[in-house]
């Protein structure tokens, strides 16, 4: 038996999404085909590929690019030279 989550969303309370869903960036987005780069306030939902990741907001390329984080938490993205 599946069980209902309920999904707190800007301080309201959604329920009977199972767990396929995620707060990002103050929206309700599927954690099945989206991935959510940043968090529940802020973040940015994407389409998930699998050649891509997160770097703060910003979903990069693996091979064109590192995620760099300062002492302050920021995320800058570097691109790689090819």
């Amino acid at each position: 038996m599946e069980a209902d989550y309920v999904v707190v969303l800007s301080g309201s309370l959604l329920s009977g999404y199972g767990d396929t869903v995620q707060c990002c960036g103050g929206q309700v987005v599927s954690s099945v085909d989206r991935v959510c780069c940043g968090d529940d306030v802020t973040g940015q939902s994407y389409s998930r590929q699998s050649d891509k990741y997160c770097c703060g907001q910003l979903y990069v390329d693996t091979l064109t690019t590192h995620c760099c984080v300062d002492s302050h938490s920021r995320a800058q993205v570097v691109y790689v030279d090819q």
